[in-house]
């Protein structure tokens, strides 16, 4: 009997041990952007999830903490997506905690029930809020506590994971973007991706495309208003397209999504 005791004492101790796998989701964030968990961790990000609920005063108190962090590793650009989650809010009663909690620059931000947040929190076993949760692109989760979500918490659990901080790289220069009238599309693409510029008046246009990584995946510069990029053979994952004048100068970048 003793020995059945300590069997099953082991076997539930080696069950906690084991690594969650994160569930797959797809949510539509308030700013009307798709996402798909899988498709981000399969481009190499880390995921973190901030788990919250509009009415929440703790989540409104951490709000802020979250941006920072977004901020501060690239605005999931670089190795780290940052994404926050609402349980059961309206589109507008979460626009309206961003609004009064997050500051500048906040992350996507998901509604419980217009943006498919309920449906995240039932598949992951959140009771409670916040929570956080780090998923990596092995799709393992590792638990995150509140009292570490802030920049220099949260540096201590990256860095040994090999994410360090990195500037926002995604950009716009408004003054020239509205002068060329720039469109690109479609985003997510598995096949072309066509840029536009409708405004084109034979000006020098340079376009190029890395990984995440850095790799230099695309360069071209642009002869007519039209360009299309061949995207399939590239792997699944996320990219930059970066946009630039005839004398370097950044006009815009963009994250492609390539399915």
């Amino acid at each position: 009997m003793k020995n059945l005791f300590l069997t099953i004492l082991i076997a539930a101790f080696c069950l906690q041990g084991m690594a969650q796998t994160a569930p797959d989701f797809t949510v539509t964030d308030i700013e009307g952007e798709t996402h798909n968990l899988y498709e981000i961790l399969d481009g190499g990000q880390h995921v973190l999830i901030d788990f919250f609920a509009y009415w929440c005063s703790i989540c409104a108190g951490k709000a802020d903490d979250v941006t920072a962090i977004y901020n501060e590793y690239g605005c999931n650009t670089s190795d780290l997506f940052v994404i926050a989650i609402e349980r059961e809010g309206s589109n507008q009663q979460t626009i309206n905690f961003e609004n009064a909690n997050a500051g500048n620059n906040p992350a996507p931000a998901v509604s419980g029930t217009e943006g498919g947040g309920l449906g995240v929190h039932n598949a992951f076993g959140i009771a409670g809020q916040p929570v956080f949760r780090l998923i990596k692109p092995d799709r393992s989760v590792m638990n995150v506590s509140t009292s570490s979500v802030t920049v220099a918490g949260m540096e201590s659990i990256l860095q040994p994971l090999g994410i360090e901080a990195s500037s926002c790289s995604v950009a716009t220069n408004i003054e020239e973007e509205v002068l060329f009238n720039i469109t690109v599309g479609p985003n997510p693409v598995n096949n072309i991706l066509n840029v536009n510029i409708n405004d084109f008046n034979n000006q020098s246009i340079n376009l190029s495309m890395n990984n995440l990584n850095g790799e230099l995946m695309f360069f071209q510069q642009a002869d007519n208003s039209e360009i299309k990029i061949d995207v399939a053979d590239f792997e699944t994952g996320i990219y930059l397209l970066d946009i630039k004048d005839e004398n370097n100068n950044l006009i815009r970048t963009e994250k492609i999504i390539v399915q």
